[in-house]
């Protein structure tokens, strides 16, 4: 990754502490050169994401962060089987509805978002530019 002192590639383990996992993820990405403001955009799409695998998913649960063309990469996994479709979170859910925001968001927030899964578990990989 492109700071001084920050790891190519940085793993960030989901104990249940979210407080502790927004953190990490925010100095990670500002140590990385990402500006306060999309810093927080970041950890707010993470955080929805990490919320989607707690409640849909299965443990281990983790980011994998890295910098790719200039995009900071934020891969959420978990031990689930993925969601099943790829296009998740393009449309809105009813403004009542209690379910079904975290996607929805987390695609709004980010410059791009795949979602993927398999026999090996589940992943939502987020991208952010650093500038």
């Amino acid at each position: 990754m492109g700071g001084a002192g920050v790891a190519r590639h940085h793993h960030i383990p989901f104990s249940g502490d979210y407080h502790a996992f927004r953190g990490v993820l925010a100095r990670l990405a500002r140590d990385c050169g990402m500006s306060a403001d999309r810093a927080d955009k970041l950890v707010l799409a993470a955080n929805e994401v990490v919320t989607n695998a707690v409640v849909h998913g299965e443990p281990p649960i983790a980011a994998h962060c890295w910098i790719a063309d200039g995009d900071f990469v934020c891969e959420i996994s978990d031990g689930g089987p993925g969601v099943a479709d790829p296009f998740a979170g393009w449309a809105l859910p009813d403004p009542g509805a209690q379910r079904g925001w975290g996607l929805a968001l987390a695609r709004r927030i980010c410059d791009a978002l795949e979602v993927g899964g398999g026999r090996d578990g589940s992943r939502v990989r987020l991208y952010l530019a650093l500038a």
